[in-house]
């Protein structure tokens, strides 16, 4: 048997009278928007008639997007750090370093993780000329 499953849209809040939800095509999202009052007419609603961008969670960009500099620091680090270890190949972290820092001055949440990261990869690569 088939199920049928709503049109991708705004649509009535079975849980809260008066409120509509969006609906992606798969399941029911925690967006919202005042709707229809019962048997009146219906209340303009403020929010787009768009589900919400995508990368987003509630509109805000997703921790992924926040931080893509940082997610590239930590890949060049972790590249970094199988070379020393595998190659002996040494990289001295100067690029980690200044992507790092340029995602601190973006203000990315995990920008001191990054910076951290950096740091070790620095570290590892003066541990690894001393042997």
């Amino acid at each position: 048997m088939y199920e049928t499953r709503p049109a991708v849209g705004w649509h009535p809040d079975p849980h809260a009278p008066g409120m509509m939800r969006w609906w992606d095509g798969a399941a029911w999202t925690d967006d919202t928007a005042p709707g229809a009052p019962p048997g009146g007419t219906p209340i303009a609603v403020t929010h787009p008639q768009q589900p919400p961008a995508f990368g987003t969670a509630r509109g805000r960009p997703s921790i992924w997007l926040q931080n893509r500099t940082t997610v590239t620091v930590l890949g060049i680090v972790a590249v970094y750090l199988v070379l020393a270890a595998t190659t002996r190949i040494v990289l001295f972290g100067i690029l980690p370093l200044t992507m790092s820092i340029s995602a601190v001055r973006r203000r990315e949440p995990l920008g001191l993780v990054a910076v951290a990261a950096a740091g070790v990869a620095i570290v590892v690569a003066f541990l690894a000329l001393a042997h």
